[in-house]
């Protein structure tokens, strides 16, 4: 049975401006884009007055261990017409996990993945996806290898250098997920135990990657007051691996920088454009970000391992110190305290009961109730008691910087969306793409809407090389969205943040309505990407 989407005003993914064209739609693939009303045995979907777009990919979603959890992964995507998603992002995939390390390494990303699913172990990359394959999966789901989990299998947290027989090790598992179809590779710069590393070690294990033609994804060192500087290492590592570099969630960090820092950013990403390296970017529409308590820790705090570090803190010799820390910058390491103040970081998610009351709480008021010291003093506890799970959202950005990276053309939509805080998380988890239309959009015209359909479909699908997918054209998966285009919007708020998006009217994946009415049906109809060994085109505007 074909399927017509009639009367539509399509935004084809591509860019360009939208149509007023049927899409006709048979066997999961579109067949045509034209005018084929008269068509007969066909169901017939009436868009007259709806925007039709390709569905929107989100390409960073921390979503590794949420995808096999069967009560509610799949609502708050599908409401905001997401219909394929990458997880693997900042160097922290669900695998590699090596035996010997981890429950340490899950410890360490569960602020940001949340727990682990019950009986479910992967040691290798090429496990994980077989057994996501065997899931009914309610969106398209695929993977990135991230850097983070590679040198934890290899090595656990160890700062010391690789070794020649660890560095073959590491790129052993690199190439393995490569070819079991990783999407590209992620690597979480400023996160341990990869901030140890010198771009030399990054070169040397990526280089064989090469081959593949997929994409470094870089959280990179700095964000703050060494943006520029991680920026242009980010793109010396990408360029001496032979990459192409995507650079994840694209800011200025800390008060300082704001207005100033970015415009020196972009233009090092001008330069490395036009001298012909493929760089791109991507961005989320909030001020505030989020990540785990423990990137706060200054690099003089950590010990060997996140237990030894833990251990420290319960001294008071280590509250001491980290006390002193958090008055100083250092070269090479952001001191979010001194950025934007205790009172502009907030308490995310705990792993205990204990604490649950911090949540939605910043530093100063969390001392108000709780009796410690000060700031560093209820860090230093609530690591301890948490043992390092503890999620922190961080208002960190300035609504211009925000504007302006929206604003270029080489930068993609993403959520950033994190798994760890079921009851406070992060509003992006809710409301990311949907708040594009309605903010940038409809309500303040910094893009146009075939600009931002293309930032949500068309460019993340070139950028991975997902090539059936992000487009209304001929041939191409039928991942459709249809909404009014004034009544799309996000509801999540930092204050209310598990509210589901609005005004998403039907979504078809592979030409099946999964999401009909504002509804989801609980159908399952969507697939396991695996990547291929095709070329990625190098330049994208």
């Amino acid at each position: 049975m074909r399927t017509v989407i009639l009367g539509g005003t399509v935004y084809d993914g591509s860019g360009g401006p939208p149509v007023c064209k049927d899409v006709l739609i048979e066997n999961g693939r579109i067949l045509d884009v034209g005018h084929f009303s008269q068509i007969e045995n066909s169901v017939r979907i009436d868009a007259k007055g709806m925007a039709v777009t390709p569905g929107f990919i989100d390409s960073h979603r921390h979503g590794d261990f949420a995808v096999f959890t069967d009560a509610g992964f799949g609502e708050a995507e599908l409401a905001q017409g997401v219909t394929t998603m990458l997880v693997g992002n900042c160097g922290m995939s669900a695998a590699p996990a090596a035996g010997n390390f981890r429950e340490e390494w899950y410890g360490f990303i569960e602020p940001c993945l949340g727990k682990p699913p019950k009986g479910k172990l992967w040691e290798t990359f090429p496990q994980y996806l077989d057994q996501l394959e065997k899931r009914e999966l309610p969106l398209n789901v695929g993977a990135l290898i991230g850097l983070g989990s590679v040198k934890t299998a290899v090595k656990g947290f160890s700062s010391q250098a690789w070794t020649s027989q660890e560095m073959r090790e590491g790129q052993r598992l690199v190439m393995e997920a490569l070819e079991a179809g990783a999407w590209g590779i992620s690597c979480g710069i400023m996160y341990m135990p990869e901030c140890y590393w010198s771009p030399k070690d990054y070169v040397k294990l990526l280089r064989p990657a090469a081959a593949y033609k997929r994409p470094l994804c870089c959280h990179m060192r700095g964000e703050g007051d060494g943006l520029e500087e991680a920026v242009a290492e980010a793109i010396e590592i990408a360029s001496e691996a032979g990459l192409g570099l995507h650079i994840s969630h694209f800011k200025a960090t800390g008060k300082k920088n704001w207005r100033r820092s970015l415009p020196k950013a972009i233009e090092r990403i001008r330069q490395a454009r036009e001298e012909g390296q493929d760089v791109t970017v991507d961005f989320y529409p909030y001020t505030g970000g989020s990540t785990t308590l423990m990137t706060l820790l200054p690099p003089c705090c950590h010990k060997e391992d996140i237990k030894s570090t833990l251990s420290w803190l319960s001294e008071k010799e280590g509250v001491q110190q980290l006390r002193k820390e958090l008055l100083k910058d250092r070269p090479g390491w952001e001191n979010m305290v001194r950025a934007i103040g205790w009172e502009r970081i907030l308490i995310s998610s705990v792993a205990t009961e204990k604490n649950k009351e911090a949540q939605g709480r910043s530093f100063p008021q969390i001392c108000e109730s709780s009796g410690d010291e000060d700031e560093a003093a209820c860090m230093a506890r609530l690591l301890r008691e948490e043992k390092g799970k503890v999620g922190i959202i961080v208002m960190s950005m300035d609504p211009g910087d925000v504007d302006t990276v929206a604003g270029l053309p080489y930068g993609s939509v993403i959520s950033d969306g994190l798994y760890g805080a079921p009851g406070f998380p992060h509003p992006r988890l809710y409301g990311a793409f949907p708040r594009v239309w309605s903010e940038y959009v409809i309500k303040r015209g910094i893009l146009t809407p075939e600009e931002a359909v293309y930032k949500m479909s068309g460019l993340p699908a070139r950028r991975f090389g997902l090539g059936d997918r992000g487009r209304i054209q001929k041939g191409m998966r039928a991942d459709i969205n249809l909404f009014n285009p004034g009544k799309f919007h996000d509801t999540a708020t930092f204050t209310d943040p598990v509210r589901l998006a609005e005004g998403m009217d039907m979504v078809l994946i592979n030409g099946e309505a999964v999401w009909n009415k504002g509804k989801w049906t609980r159908r399952r109809t969507a697939d396991l990407l695996r990547a291929e060994n095709i070329l990625i085109e190098s330049e994208l505007t």
